[in-house]
Order: structure tokens, then C-alpha cells, then sequence
């Protein structure tokens, strides 16, 4: 369908007293102020996915948010470029490396006359493992001599469609109970979950010591190579660089050259990554004095790309020069970027300087990998919609099990039926019926059921019925017989959108029966397949009739992985109680988060709430504040006949609470000031 104009409809309420961005709600009036706020906040979580749609139902303001974000190359002047500075300059000395992550470009503005700079970078790196690749607005990066507009953008984000801004994909739901559902659990479909593919960007801060030495894990014998280059990819076992530390013991057989091609998982500090990630970045920091002792040939591909940092910095150190002695003067964002150059260009005159990873002083190298790979989404990853219906994937299914209407309509997404009403967000429904009705004209235009020479006029009183004033921009803007045949066949390809702002007064349900009667969209039962356990199906048809109708869906940034730990109790402080580690190795080595979990204070007074404090008190002190008691219960799960059947430790919960570090902690301070605490009683239970 051609992209619609932005234009104000019969709104009964003011866009600026509805704020943002619940002016992304299109069924508002049905919404609940809590429901709102709730996607108030989850409107900033909202992560860019590789399948973006557009919305079947917008209210006009997408282009408006879309305008909101990440742009490196923003300018408030019209340049004249006088240097492009890619951040790896290629050559045929360095043949290993075969794209660039960024390009700086140095200009001179025209209004100010000043010296200026922006980057052109190929990724955008988000939270929690989140990013995407940038889009490029242009075909070509910039020439000397180009004069550029100040509204010329170079890169955008993928879910920009021309004015367009897409933020989800539109999924088929049918609201149903299930054991797996609930308000906040989903089922979706093995499709959707592929749909929701994204680029995850992560980073890896490796720091390899003086007694360390990386192991040739990406090279032959002729050339060392110890990390994948910029473009390739990690290996099939997940190793993105090994470290190996000398030991005078075994010395002689640890470094033959042979041996530093085969990593030892029980010795070696294995830095892994996920298999068939694409290295996009790389930076090397290497200690100034250490510069000129480097000599081993595991250092060969570090010092490379150290030699190509230092080029860069010289580049933009020769167009400071330039310029300044042509009497040029630098804007302060390209004074601090000169400033930076000349700290890191020891060959250029700059001084000695001690490098820090935040407290750590660099004495031998830092590297930084960043890396891209796509991932499909998997159980405990959070979807929204623009109505702040929130919940969490809890099964995925196969496609052919999912739930099936009378509409021959199968759905990719499973909600249970009571949330809309326990969140006083029907606006849900609402949207999947328009959806459906949208479906059926859809298709009675595809398979010929009405006359061609009738198409436009149907498709569009239906779009009146919805929306008279946007029915109402199609025809005027609509005016050839061309534009309607193009309008029809455009309909029968993607379906049908439309404009609904928030507060629209002609929504109401009278329209809906009206609908539903003039298009015979009846509901009906709704079939799906149930897996047993020895993986046959079994089909069930409820005796309940529903609908099946498609709902905007965004994907927000939390990765499961951030949050899912083992059963550990590795990380605890000199209080044995546990913790973070703060130690980069510690970090770097696991795919998943390091932090055991703990009870805070809303599971504390939950649990004490539900079950009492004795319980409480047993189940606290047993998972996060008795290493004694944490050690009996991992001794219980190793060697117990059934683990997940244990009725007790062998422990009291007064030994339990005896042993507790935090109440020792707080009795020997106490005792410091002159206080003593003095124990409750607590019955003597396993």
C-alpha cells in the first residue's frame, strides 16, 4: 500500500494531553492508565529485530518516535568534507583484515568555519548483548571536496521503511487458557520465534598478561594468529582466544609450536564466544614500554593492529597540523579526539602514559573483541505490545500444534484469555478483530470473490467504516483509476493498513457487531494439538467458540542469558555470602551471568507473608545466608538416590540461623558499640 501522509483525525483527546509514548497506543481509550505506564516503560526496552514489520494498525506518530535515535553523523551545519579516516586502513601488508567498523570524517563546517568530526559506524552496540547492524541511507562513504547538507543522513537503524518506523511484527494470538500461559506467560510458535531473530553484539575485554602468552588457534605455522580477524569467524568449538601461562615445569613442552595450536580445556584460560560469531571490532592496547620488547611471534597479529591504531591516530594527528597551520580553528568535540590521538601516538611525540582498565593498570596487553551473531528468541525472553500486555515466552511450539480457527487463521502466539480483562486492556481484542475482518476483505479481494472493477470501492468503505477521515485520504490522494489498480494490488499483497489514532471517535461497539455481520466474521471452535510424552499428538477442538486475529508485538531487552545462572556457590565475599565477581577472567570465561541468586525484599516479605517467618528464615538462610547450610544441600543434590525428591538436610533451621554470616556479621558489630543480640527462639524442625 503507498506509506500515508500524516494528517489529524477525529481525535476526541489531544495528542499533548495523552504524553509519550502512549500516543503509540492506538486503542487507548480500551487501556487502563496502569497498562500504560506499564508500556510508558517498556517502550524504552523495545529492541530492533531483523524482521520488522509495519504495524496493520498505527496512529501516526511511529514516524515521530522513529526520529528518536542513535545517529553519530548528526551535524547542525552544512560541511565540506577535507579528510576520510577509516579506522583500519587496508592495505596489502595487512591482507587479513578486509572491512572497517567506522570511518571518521573530518570536515569544516559553514557556519563556524571550524574544524569538525563525525563517524560513520557500521554496528550500534546496546545493552545486555543487544545491537543491530546500521543501515545504510547511502550508497558511497563521503569524498574529499563533497559539500553535504546538514539533514544528509549516512546510517540509520534497520527498522527505518522510508518515513515509516517499524518496531515489531504482527502475529496471529488467540487468547485461550493453558497450563503454560498465564498473565504473564506466552506460548509462541517455532515461526515466530525464528521472526524475532536479532543481532546480538557483544564484547569480550581480554587482558593477557607478561607470563601469558595466546595461544596460534586461527593460524598455520607461517602465520600466528591467535584471535579471528575483523569479517571471519569464531571457531566450531566456541574458543574465540586461548591463554596459556608459562610454568618453568613444563615449559619446554607447553610452547613448542605444535602445542600452542591445541588448546587444553583443564589448563588453559579459554575465552569462548558463540560458535560462528563475526568478529566487527577489534582494539589494542598495548603498554608503551612494552612496545619495543615484544618480540615472540604470538604478539605478530596484536602489534598489527596496534600499528594500524597508531596510523589512525597519526592521520588525524597530520589533518590537526593541516589545518591549523591554514588557520583553522578546531571545534571542541575534534580538539578532545586530537587530544586522545596524540596520548596513544607514541611515534608521534606522545608521552609515556600508564594505561587503566578502570583500577587495573595495563602492564602487558588489553584486547577487546567485539563480535555479531544473530539469535532466534527462546524461552524467558520478554514480549510486549503497544497496550503494555507484558509476559515472558514459557513454551514454543511447533507450528503445526498451534491453535486454528474456523477462519482457517493459525495463530503464532497464545495469551490466556483472562489477561485483557485482569489488566483492563481490551484494546486487545479490539485490535485482533479489526485484524481478522481486515484478513477477510483481504482475501475476498485476492481470490476474486469481489469484481475487479469493484475492488477499490469495497476495500475502501470498508476503511471507511473504521476510519472515515483516513478512507477519506486514500480517495483524495487516490484521484486516477491507475492509483486505485495500483492501491487494489498492493492490497492483495501485503493486506490491508490503516491510521488510527488514539481516541478516535468512531470506533464503538456497534461498529464491531456491525462488522461482524456485514464481513460474517463468526466465531467458531478453535482446534490445536496437544504433544504427549512419548511425543504422539493428540487433537483437541474446544468447546468454546473464539477468533484468531493478529496483534503488534515488540521484542524488549532482556536475554535470558543475562539472568540464568547454575546452581553455584563459587562467588562469595570473606563472609561467605554471595556476590559478583569483580574479576575481568571470572567474567570473560562463562557465557552467562555470573551473580548467584539471591532473595531480595520482595521475595523475602513474600515468602514470609505466605508461609510465615520460621519458613522464611529456614529458606534464606539455607540458599544465600548459611555457607554451612549451602554446602549440606550441595553435598544432599550430589549424592542423594533421588535429588529432587530431598525432605531435609540434616540440619535444623536453629543450626541454620546459628551459621548464618550476615547474623554474625551483625552481632560482632554490634558488640563493637556495646550492644548484644540475643537469638528468638526457634523451633528445633528439619
Amino acid at each position: 500500500m503507498t506509506t500515508p501522509k500524516e494528517f489529524q483525525s477525529n481525535l476526541l483527546v489531544r495528542p499533548e494531553v495523552i504524553g509519550t509514548p502512549s500516543a503509540l497506543t492506538h486503542f487507548l481509550a480500551n487501556t487502563s492508565s496502569q497498562r500504560r505506564l506499564m508500556f510508558d516503560n517498556a517502550a524504552a526496552q523495545v529492541e530492533v529485530i531483523q524482521g520488522n514489520e509495519t504495524a496493520r494498525f498505527q496512529t501516526g506518530f511511529e514516524s515521530k518516535f522513529g526520529k528518536y535515535e542513535f545517529d553519530d553523523c548528526a551535524r547542525d551545519q552544512d560541511i565540506q568534507v577535507v579528510k576520510v579516516i577509516p579506522k583500519f586502513g587496508l592495505s596489502v601488508s595487512h591482507d587479513k583484515i578486509r572491512s572497517n567498523p567506522s570511518f571518521t570524517v573530518v570536515y569544516i563546517g559553514a557556519d563556524d568555519n571550524k574544524i569538525g568530526f563525525f563517524n560513520i559506524n557500521d554496528y550500534r552496540e546496546l545493552h545486555s548483548g543487544f545491537g543491530y547492524k546500521n543501515k545504510k541511507v547511502t550508497k558511497s562513504c563521503p569524498s574529499e571536496g563533497d559539500y553535504i547538507a546538514k539533514d544528509q543522513k549516512f546510517t540509520t537503524a534497520p527498522n527505518h521503511d522510508g518515513p515509516l518506523y517499524n518496531m515489531g511484527l504482527n502475529a496471529n494470538v488467540c487468547y485461550m487458557p493453558m497450563w503454560d500461559t498465564t498473565d504473564d506467560a506466552f506460548v509462541i510458535s517455532e515461526s515466530l520465534a525464528a521472526r524475532f531473530t536479532h543481532t546480538v553484539i557483544a564484547r569480550k575485554e581480554i587482558t593477557i598478561d607478561l607470563d601469558t602468552r595466546p595461544l596460534n588457534l586461527y593460524g598455520d605455522d607461517t602465520d600466528y594468529r591467535c584471535f579471528p580477524d575483523i569479517g571471519n569467524q569464531v571457531r566450531d568449538d566456541g574458543i574465540l582466544i586461548a591463554l596459556r601461562k608459562l610454568d618453568g615445569n613444563s615449559f619446554l613442552t607447553d610452547f613448542a609450536n605444535d602445542e600452542l595450536s591445541v588448546p587444553r580445556h583443564m589448563h588453559d584460560n579459554l575465552i569462548m564466544a558463540p560458535p560462528g560469531a563475526t568478529i566487527v571490532d577489534i582494539n589494542v592496547f598495548i603498554n608503551h614500554k612494552q612496545i619495543r620488547k615484544i618480540e615472540d611471534t604470538c604478539y605478530t597479529q596484536l602489534l598489527e593492529y596496534n600499528q594500524l591504531h597508531n596510523a589512525y591516530y597519526s592521520a588525524v594527528i597530520d589533518v590537526f597540523e593541516d589545518l591549523t597551520r591554514k588557520g583553522f580553528q578546531c571545534s571542541p568535540a575534534f580538539n578532545n579526539l586530537v587530544t586522545r590521538c596524540k596520548c596513544f601516538c607514541y611515534n608521534r611525540g606522545g608521552k609515556a602514559m600508564i594505561l587503566v582498565d578502570k583500577k587495573d593498570v595495563i602492564e602487558n596487553v588489553k584486547l577487546e573483541l567485539v563480535y555479531a551473531y544473530e539469535q532466534k528468541i527462546s524461552k524467558g525472553y520478554k514480549l510486549s505490545g503497544s497496550d503494555g500486555s507484558k509476559g515472558v515466552v514459557s513454551a514454543i511450539w511447533k507450528d503445526e500444534d498451534m491453535p486454528v480457527s474456523i477462519q482457517g487463521v493459525r495463530a503464532d502466539i497464545i495469551i490466556t484469555a483472562e489477561s485483557p480483562f485482569n489488566r483492563l486492556n481490551g484494546g486487545q481484542f479490539i485490535e485482533q478483530f479489526l485484524s481478522l475482518v481486515s484478513g477477510v476483505v483481504t482475501e475476498n479481494v485476492r481470490m476474486g470473490i469481489v469484481p475487479v472493477n469493484q475492488a477499490f470501492d469495497y476495500v475502501l468503505d470498508y476503511i471507511n467504516d473504521v476510519q472515515p477521515n483516513f478512507a477519506k485520504l486514500i480517495k483524495d490522494e487516490l484521484t486516477t483509476k491507475e492509483l486505485q489498480d495500483d492501491f487494489v494490488e498492493a492490497v492483495k499483497e501485503d493486506g490491508i493498513y490503516m491510521i488510527i489514532p488514539p481516541f478516535c471517535n468512531s470506533l464503538s461497539s456497534d461498529l464491531y457487531l456491525k462488522l461482524s455481520k456485514k464481513y460474517n466474521v463468526v466465531r467458531g471452535p478453535i482446534t490445536y494439538y496437544r504433544r504427549n510424552p512419548d511425543g504422539s499428538r493428540e487433537k483437541i477442538v474446544t468447546k468454546c467458540p473464539g477468533l484468531i486475529g493478529a496483534k503488534y508485538l515488540l521484542l524488549l531487552g532482556k536475554r535470558p542469558a543475562d539472568t540464568i545462572t547454575a546452581s553455584e556457590f563459587g562467588y562469595v565475599n570473606q563472609f561467605m555470602s554471595p556476590m559478583k565477581p569483580n574479576r575481568r577472567w571470572a567474567k570473560a570465561q562463562c557465557l552467562h551471568g555470573q551473580t548467584p541468586q539471591k532473595y531480595g525484599e520482595d521475595e523475602v516479605a513474600n515468602i514470609t507473608a505466605i508461609t510465615g517467618p520460621m519458613c522464611s528464615e529456614r529458606i534464606i538462610g539455607l540458599y544465600s545466608n548459611s555457607s554451612v547450610a549451602m554446602d549440606a544441600l550441595a553435598s544432599k543434590l550430589l549424592t542423594a538416590e533421588h535429588p529432587s525428591a530431598l525432605g531435609n538436610i540434616g540440619m535444623s533451621t536453629k543450626n541454620i540461623v546459628d551459621t548464618s554470616s550476615n547474623i554474625g556479621l551483625m552481632k560482632h558489630m554490634l558488640c563493637e558499640i556495646g550492644y548484644e543480640l540475643k537469638d528468638m527462639e526457634t523451633p528445633n524442625e528439619n
